[in-house]
């Protein structure tokens, strides 16, 4: 059988709970930006490597090749 507990224990495993849970969603947010970050930096890599391909060079610099400068 069941152990009963004071309603101001249930109370305060509610708040853990919701921290917990809040807690959580905020890690999935991080991830989930990483995510689209890392996935962007792959699609540009891909890019690069297929316009190095285009040109015919055996060779190129990440931080150049097809990187936009401001001026």
């Amino acid at each position: 059988m069941g152990t009963k507990f004071p309603m101001d224990w249930h109370r305060e495993c509610l708040k853990n709970s919701a921290e917990n849970v809040a807690g959580l969603r905020g890690d999935v947010a991080r991830k989930t930006a990483e995510l689209e970050r890392r996935e962007r930096e792959l699609a540009f890599y891909e890019e690069q490597i297929a316009e190095a391909d285009r040109r015919g060079l055996d060779a190129f610099d990440r931080d150049r090749l097809l990187v936009k400068r401001t001026v």
